[in-house]
């Protein structure tokens, strides 16, 4: 069991890919919020995705994208250290 009352339940995925993301991905991360319930879900990529999942994206109050140069800016910002590229080797 999980008490809610203390720490939110946070739902990531992460794609390290150099081509974008299509929103069949999108789709599937999406559709695992009714079983899992989560207050905020991330959608994490070293590159992007694509309009077509943006749309489903902008279906969902508490899902957060992060793309490539955004993540290395949020890297940056933070004091963790990013690689020197994101991309995939």
């Amino acid at each position: 069991a999980v008490d809610r009352q203390d720490a939110e339940e946070v739902l990531i995925e992460v794609k390290r890919r150099s081509s974008t993301v299509g929103v069949r991905e999108v789709r599937n991360f999406i559709g695992t919020r009714p079983q899992l319930e989560p207050d905020k879900m991330y959608f994490v990529t070293t590159s992007s995705i694509s309009s077509n999942a943006w749309k489903e994206v902008q279906r969902v109050d508490n899902l957060t994208v992060i793309e490539g140069q955004d993540l290395i800016t949020a890297l940056t910002k933070s004091d963790l250290h990013p690689p020197v590229s994101v991309s995939p080797d």
